[in-house]
C-alpha cells in the first residue's frame, strides 16, 4: 500500500471510538473488504478521509509482508539503496555547472588511450577508495594512516600521487607536463580537474601513466621493501606510454595493408568472363 502519514484531527476522539492499541485493521469491513468510511472520516481530517478511503484493499485477504518500495520486485537490495541515496543526494545539492563539469572529466578519462589498469586506478583515485593507508586505518585493517614513504603525513591519494615529497621529485624531473605546478590542492579530485583543463590529451596520457607508476612504486617499498628514483620512474612512464602508442598503431597499419592489398589483388572479370568463388578442405587420410 505504501507509506502514508495523516493527520489527526482530533486527538482526543479516536481514544472514545478506538482501543489505544488499535490498528489499521480496525478501520475496514472483515466481510466486504472495504474502508469503514464513517469511522475514517470520524477520526482523520477530511482530505485525508477521502485519500485514506482510496487506498485499495486486497480482497483475497493475504498476510501482510515487509516490501522494499524502490525496487520493481518489492526486495532490498544493496544496488537499490545505493541509487536511491545517490538520487537523494542529487536532489538535496542540486544541479550545477560543477555536475556538466565532472561528466565531461569522466569522459575523458575513458576516452584517454592510457591502458586499461590506468584508467581503472584513475577512477579509484578519483574516487578516494584506492587502498592508502588513511582508507586502510579507518576500515581497522593497519594500525597508522602515516604515509610508509616519507612517515610525515597521512597517506591519501593526494598524498601518495601529488604532495609527498618523493611524488614532488618526480614531478620535478626535466620532462615533467607539470613540474612548477602549485602544491595546494584540497583533494586529488581538484588535481585532476587542472590537469583536464589546462593539458594536451598527449601530456594528459603522461600524466596518467606516471600517476599509475608512482601507485606501483608505493606498493612496492611496501610489499617488497624496493624503491625506483623519480628519473628511473619517469623513464618507465614514457616507455610505458610509447608500448601502448605503437599497440594501438601495428593493428591499425594491419588493417590498412590488409585492405590495400585486396585492393591491388582483386580485378574485375572481363565481360566475356564471370569469376565463381569456391572454398574446398582436402582430407590427407
Amino acid at each position: 500500500m505504501g507509506a502514508y502519514t495523516f493527520h489527526i484531527s482530533n486527538p482526543i476522539l479516536p481514544i472514545k471510538l478506538l482501543e489505544s492499541n488499535a490498528t489499521v485493521d480496525e478501520l475496514i469491513e472483515g466481510e466486504s473488504k472495504t474502508w469503514k468510511k464513517d469511522l475514517v472520516q470520524a477520526i482523520f481530517r477530511q482530505e485525508e478521509a477521502k485519500c485514506i478511503c482510496n487506498i485499495p484493499i486486497s480482497i483475497k485477504g493475504m498476510d501482510d509482508k515487509v516490501i522494499w518500495g524502490l525496487s520493481d520486485k518489492g526486495l532490498f537490495s544493496v544496488k537499490s539503496a545505493y541509487f536511491t541515496d545517490l538520487e537523494k543526494i542529487k536532489h538535496k545539492t542540486g544541479e550545477t555547472s560543477n555536475s556538466d563539469q565532472n561528466e565531461r572529466i569522466w569522459r575523458k578519462v575513458w576516452r584517454l588511450t592510457s591502458s586499461g589498469k590506468v584508467k581503472q586506478f584513475l577512477w579509484k583515485a578519483l574516487n578516494g577508495i584506492p587502498p592508502t593507508r588513511s582508507n586502510l586505518f579507518k576500515r581497522m585493517v593497519v594500525d597508522n594512516s602515516t604515509c610508509p614513504i616519507c612517515n610525515r603525513e597521512e597517506e591519501t591519494a593526494l598524498h601518495v600521487l601529488w604532495d609527498c615529497p618523493a611524488s614532488v621529485d618526480v614531478w620535478s624531473e626535466e620532462f615533467s607536463p607539470v613540474k612548477k605546478w602549485r602544491r595546494n590542492y584540497a583533494d586529488f579530485m581538484s588535481v585532476w580537474s587542472d590537469f583536464h583543463s589546462k593539458l594536451e590529451d598527449e601530456k594528459l596520457h603522461i600524466i596518467a601513466t606516471m600517476l599509475h607508476c608512482l601507485w606501483r612504486r608505493r606498493n612496492d617499498l611496501v610489499f617488497e621493501g624496493k624503491f625506483k628514483g623519480p628519473s628511473v620512474l619517469f623513464q618507465l612512464a614514457l616507455q610505458g606510454v610509447e608500448a601502448i602508442k605503437l599497440a594501438q598503431e601495428k593493428p591499425r597499419e594491419s588493417q590498412l595493408r590488409t585492405t590495400d592489398s585486396l585492393r591491388i589483388l582483386w580485378r574485375p572479370p572481363r565481360l566475356e568472363f564471370m569469376k565463381v568463388y569456391v572454398d574446398a578442405a582436402l582430407d590427407t587420410k
